[in-house]
């Protein structure tokens, strides 16, 4: 049997839970140190450090779920 990379596994984790719209299960796979990069020149693009910080945790993503 063929381990799977943790690397790819984590981000497999990662986009499962996004499709969930599972807050609680995207943030098991990252770290508190997060930094995230959107690429682009618009409003979303740039850094964002830390979880709070990250796109992902708006309220405007959890109304979604």
């Amino acid at each position: 049997m063929v381990q799977q990379d943790p690397k790819i596994k984590a981000i497999s984790e990662f986009f499962e839970a996004y499709g969930r719209y599972d807050l609680d299960g995207m943030k098991a796979v990252l770290t508190d140190d997060i930094a995230w990069t959107i690429p682009g020149h618009h409003a979303l693009s740039g850094t964002k450090h830390g979880w709070k910080k990250c796109s992902l945790s708006s309220t405007s993503w959890r109304r979604r779920a």
